[in-house]
Order: structure tokens, then sequence, then C-alpha cells
């Protein structure tokens, strides 16, 4: 028998140190668990996955916070918009029926005032005649005037507020023209065309009255005064056109 057929294989190089030995042909290389350290993430690598989930905490909270704010501020804007478009309309609207009461009231006293002055001053028949009827649709309108604004609880204005205070100083003024046209003999020429222009703003104040109520006892007062301040104002205008 040969030898060389029970000879026995030699060792192959001894591995190097810290390598493992290389495992037989036909053997495969069984796993090295990792060590330690290499499980374990680098601290820098947890600090950013800690920052990240604390930023990603805290963004819905801020988001949240930004769009209640914005719902506030739009609800807000709405109501200030609402509260300005009732201003314009309220003021649009025109004086409430309390004041323009008053104001005719006021211009009724003054006109009563006008005529029972000058009354005795009038020379020419046609424009007193004219006058003494201003003078009773002025004591009518007055009259009914009064009990509608008793009525409906509204009181004549006060001496201080500010028709008042503008109706007497447009009554003055008027009573001034009045007496200097006297005192040049000029009343009766003068006399005609003021009270024509005296009752247009009155029968304006009346028509504006009746347009902003829908109270029948304003309605009667106002059409019947219209009619009335109509008739005198016919008369004026006719002595007027002829002088």
């Amino acid at each position: 028998m040969n030898p060389e057929q029970f000879s026995v294989p030699q060792p192959s190089q001894p591995p190097s140190e810290g390598v493992p030995p290389a495992a037989p042909q036909g053997f495969s290389q069984p796993p090295v668990a990792p060590s330690s350290f290499e499980t374990q993430p680098p601290a820098s690598t947890t600090s950013d996955m800690l920052g990240t989930g604390y930023l990603d905490q805290i963004a819905p909270t801020e988001k949240k916070s930004i769009n209640r704010f914005a719902i506030f501020g739009l609800i807000g804007g709405v109501l200030v918009l609402v509260i300005v478009i009732l201003a314009i309309l309220m003021n649009s609207s025109g004086p409430s029926l309390a004041t323009q009461t008053k104001s005719i009231n006021s211009r009724i006293a003054t006109l009563q005032t006008v005529t029972d002055a000058q009354q005795k001053h009038l020379k020419e028949n046609s424009i007193s005649e004219a006058n003494t009827t201003l003078a009773s649709v002025l004591t009518s309108m007055n009259t009914d005037l009064t009990s509608i604004m008793k009525t409906k609880k509204i009181t004549a204005s006060d001496k201080k507020s500010k028709v008042a205070t503008d109706e007497k100083a447009y009554s003055s003024t008027l009573a001034k023209k009045l007496d200097d046209a006297y005192q040049r003999g000029t009343l009766d020429r003068i006399y005609a065309p003021q009270m024509v222009y005296e009752l247009s703003i009155m029968r304006s104040k009346l028509v504006a009255l009746k347009k902003s109520s829908t109270s029948e006892s304003i309605n009667t007062f106002c059409d019947t005064s219209i009619a009335n301040v109509d008739a005198v104002l016919k008369a004026f205008t006719a002595f007027s056109s002829t002088k």
C-alpha cells in the first residue's frame, strides 16, 4: 500500500490575529453577531430623531392656533362690516318721524308769528285776504299736528335743541326782512313772493313727512295741509304775477 494515501493534510497558514479563520470549503460562515457598540445609533442621530419628533408634536398645535385666530378675525371683520352697513342705512333713511314733526311744528309757529305781525301792514286787499286765509290754515295745521304729536308722545322741541335754535334764527331773519320792507314801503311787493317761497318749503316738508310715515293720522294731516297750502300758494302766486 502506498503511504501517500494516508498522508495527513497539513494545516494552512495560521490566521492573522483578529481575523476569523476562513470556513472550509463546503461550509457556510456563521453570522457574526454585531457588537453592542454597533447596535446603538450614534448620539447625534438620536438627538435628531428626538428633535424631529418634538417639532412634529408642536406643529399641529401651532396650525390650530393660527386657524382659530383667523376664524375669530374673520368673524370680527364681518360684524364690523354689518355695523357699518346698518349705520349707513340708518343715516340714509332720513330724519326720524319725531324730528320731522318737530321741524314742521316749529315752522308753523314761525309763519304764524309773521302773518300776525304783518297783517295790519298789508294794504292790498287781495294779499291781505290771502294772508288771513294763511293764518287760518296755519292755526288748523298747528291744532292737528299738536294732537298727533301728543298721541304719539312726541314732545315739542326743547328751547336749547338744535331744531329750536335754528328755527329761532330763521324766524328772526324773516321778521327783520319783512319789517325792513315795511319801513321802505315795499311790503306788499315783497310779502307775496316771500310767502310763496315759505309755503313751498312747508309743502316740501309735508310731502317728505307723508313719504316717511305709514300712520293714517299723519297721512290725513299731510293730505289736508298740502291741499290748503296749495290754495294759499295759488293766491299769493297770482298776486305776484301781477306785480
